[in-house]
């Protein structure tokens, strides 16, 4: 959705973002990385049917590159 414009659900295009920052404590999306590291997650909404998806912001993508990957 976030490329697209449009739902993979449903083929709606009113995608709203919510952004995952702190100044919008009550919308906040958070990973902790650290005593002093947060990554805030925007999440992208379809308003036709609800579905929502979360993405990490590509400038963020390097403080994972030391996470383990999956096997």
């Amino acid at each position: 959705m976030r490329n697209s414009k449009m739902c993979p659900k449903c083929g709606g295009e009113d995608i709203r973002r919510i952004n995952g920052d702190a100044d919008h404590i009550s919308t906040a999306n958070v990973i902790v990385l650290g005593a002093f590291k947060r990554v805030y997650v925007p999440r992208y909404l379809c308003i036709s049917c609800g579905f929502m998806e979360e993405w990490i912001e590509e400038d963020d993508l390097k403080h994972f590159k030391t996470f383990p990957k999956v096997k």
